[in-house]
């Protein structure tokens, strides 16, 4: 068997990038090839399944990113509220580009034929929900405080990229996440 001349983190990198900047139904196979670095062939041979296998092998990427970048972190009782939300913040921060790139989770979401990933991307804000509802619960809230905080961190994240994309500003993803951290931490 021969090496492989493309690590999987670095082909699932430009595949992650490819798919939150055209979504599910715009990414061709010439994109995916351009973007992972190998061969409609390669691909075929790594992901028999196809576009289908190959989102899917994507969205459990970004769950591994976000357990180990938001999930982790949040929960933490190692460390203190404001240094988890200040590390979380950084990675929110490096994973959007500061309010340049778009969300995959959203992308997916929005388009028809890309229900049949429901249930990742369900999965996948689910992650995001529990992260920050275990730290507001070691902030002292109650569980529907910290629900209802959760939720209100992810639609400000989400609404601040919509805002940042459409108007090719950054300024609302900035405060955004300003308004995350004064959230947990007044």
């Amino acid at each position: 068997m021969r090496p492989q001349k493309i690590e999987d983190n670095q082909m699932l990198d430009g595949l992650f990038e490819i798919f939150r900047a055209k979504g599910y139904e715009g990414t061709s196979m010439s994109d995916m090839e351009q973007y992972s670095g190998l061969k409609k062939a390669s691909l075929y041979h790594r992901f028999p399944g196809g576009k289908k296998e190959i989102a899917k092998a994507v969205l459990r990427y970004v769950e591994q990113w976000t357990i180990a970048n938001i999930y982790e972190p949040l929960s933490n009782s190692d460390q203190s509220p404001l240094d988890r939300i200040n590390l979380v913040i950084k990675n929110i921060s490096a994973l959007y580009d500061n309010g340049g790139k778009r969300c995959l989770l959203r992308a997916f979401s929005m388009e028809t034929q890309a229900t049949v990933f429901d249930n990742e991307i369900k999965e996948a804000m689910e992650l995001w929900i529990a992260g920050f509802i275990n730290l507001g619960q070691d902030l002292g809230y109650s569980e529907q405080v910290s629900m209802r905080k959760a939720k209100k961190a992810l639609v400000s994240l989400q609404g601040s990229l919509v805002i940042s994309n459409v108007l090719q500003d950054n300024r609302s993803f900035i405060e955004a996440l300003e308004d995350i951290k004064e959230l947990y931490t007044n």
